[in-house]
Parts: structure tokens; C-alpha cells; sequence
């Protein structure tokens, strides 16, 4: 190894280890009443008024971002997707996916600037493009590891399909059949887990394909109905009840049952 193979390795070493110090008495250092950070903005139904509690630095994780896409800076050509990093382009993924989710509150914040304070509608529909923005972006983001795909688990799930004693034309009905039915307990697993959302986002992911699909369109409804609320010429508030209604009717259940 040469000497400027030698200083790259050091410069990444160095980068690495400030890292994951950071996380360390951070992110990974919550307080004892910490219980659950699994309600995230993106956890759950859009509404108003969500909030978040942190108890770390935000700025923590754009620190962290920048030292691991300084790392792949250091790597050569093609390196950041060879197997041999795969923990490295796990951790890249993860620490970007967190960076986003974070982006998306700020949005979230200036969205309901834009309703409750200036009431300005030019104002909302660019905030709520930059949010829809910002999803976009994540799922792209999410689809380049297998790790945080949804796929990889409706696979996983619809795989236990024909483990019964069947032959020919009744053990390929059987199999579709019971595939068909795993990928449903799955899907509504991580979504409403129940028929109509009886515990709904209890296992909330953020995975792409959920984001795209499921994720995405939920704001995209939320968004489109507080921009309706601003116009009516009654001045009719945004009614949240009708909101859940018509998410559930229209984009959560439609999810659980998306074909394979």
C-alpha cells in the first residue's frame, strides 16, 4: 500500500471514529424517560400542529452526513458499493434517511406557517411542493439498499407460501392464494395493522415503496385539502376527522391490498 493509500485510510479512519462519538453521546445517548422516538412526523397521519421531540443536537446528524460522504470521497472508484462495504453503505443510507426525516419537519413547520399564521396560499403550495420534494428524495435514497426496501420484506413474507401438501393445479391455486394473503399481513403489518387501522403506524418504517406509495400520497391528500380549506370562500377550517376518512378509504387500505 502506498503512502497516499496509507494517508486515505487515516483521513476515513479519523472521519469514522469522530462519527460515531458524535452518535454516541448523542443520538444513541437518550435520556432514562426516553421510551419511544417511533412517532415520527413521517410515523403517522399528517395533521395539524404534530411535533416532535429531540433529545439531541439536529445539527448532529448533518455533522455526522458530512463526515460519512467525506469517507466515500476517500474511497476508490466504485468502492461504496462493492460487498465489502456493505456496513459502511448500510450506515450511509441510515444516517442520510435520519437527515431527511428531519428536513421534512423543518418543512412540515414552514407548511403550518404558511396555514395558521400568513393564510397565503402561494406560500402553502410551495412549501407543501418542497415537503413532497423532500419524500421523494428519501425514497430514492432508501431504494439504493436492500435493507430499507419494502420489497425485501413482502419477499421474505410471501416466500412461506406452499409449505402445504398439495399437487398440481390445486398447489399452484394454493400457493397464489396463501401468497396473496402473506403479502396483505405483511404490508398491513407495517400500515394499519388491522382491517381499517385498528392500531394504525404501531410499526411504522420508513422504507422505500412505503414511502412512495403509502407515505407520500397521505400528504399529498393532507396537502391538497388544507390548500382547499384556504380557498373556500366560506372559510371553512380544515376538518381533520374527514381527512382520516377519506386517507383510509383512499390511500391506506387500497396499500395493504396493492398486487404483488
Amino acid at each position: 500500500m502506498c503512502s497516499s493509500d496509507l494517508s486515505s485510510t487515516a483521513n476515513a479512519t479519523a472521519l469514522l471514529q469522530r462519527a460515531w462519538l458524535t452518535l454516541e453521546s448523542g443520538v444513541y445517548n437518550a435520556y432514562p424517560w426516553i421510551r419511544s422516538n417511533a412517532h415520527t412526523i413521517l410515523g403517522g397521519r399528517p395533521g395539524l400542529n404534530r411535533t416532535e421531540d429531540h433529545w439531541y443536537k439536529l445539527k448532529d446528524i448533518s455533522d455526522v452526513l458530512g463526515d460519512f460522504l467525506a469517507v466515500t470521497a476517500t474511497m476508490p472508484s466504485g468502492a461504496a458499493g462493492n460487498s465489502s462495504s456493505s456496513l459502511f453503505r448500510y450506515d450511509l443510507v441510515d444516517i442520510g434517511r435520519q437527515f431527511l426525516q428531519h428536513t421534512t419537519e423543518l418543512v412540515y413547520v414552514q407548511v403550518m406557517r404558511a396555514y395558521h399564521v400568513s393564510r397565503n396560499i402561494t406560500g402553502l403550495e410551495l412549501r407543501s411542493r418542497q415537503l413532497v420534494d423532500v419524500l421523494d428524495d428519501l425514497d430514492s435514497l432508501l431504494a439504493t439498499h436492500p435493507a430499507f426496501m419494502t420489497g425485501t420484506w413482502v419477499k421474505a413474507a410471501e416466500s412461506w407460501a406452499g409449505h402445504a401438501n398439495a399437487t398440481g393445479n390445486e398447489a399452484e391455486t394454493k400457493i397464489e392464494d396463501e401468497s396473496d394473503l402473506l403479502r396483505f399481513n405483511a404490508l398491513n403489518q407495517i400500515t394499519l395493522w388491522g382491517p381499517t387501522g385498528e392500531i394504525v403506524d404501531y410499526a411504522a418504517k420508513q422504507w422505500s415503496g412505503l414511502i412512495k406509495h403509502y407515505v407520500r400520497p397521505r400528504w399529498a391528500l393532507f396537502l391538497h385539502e388544507l390548500k382547499h380549506s384556504l380557498v373556500r370562500a366560506s372559510g371553512k377550517p380544515f376538518n381533520e376527522k374527514k381527512y382520516r376518512r377519506r386517507v383510509l378509504a383512499e390511500v391506506e387500505i387500497p396499500f395493504t391490498h396493492s398486487p404483488s
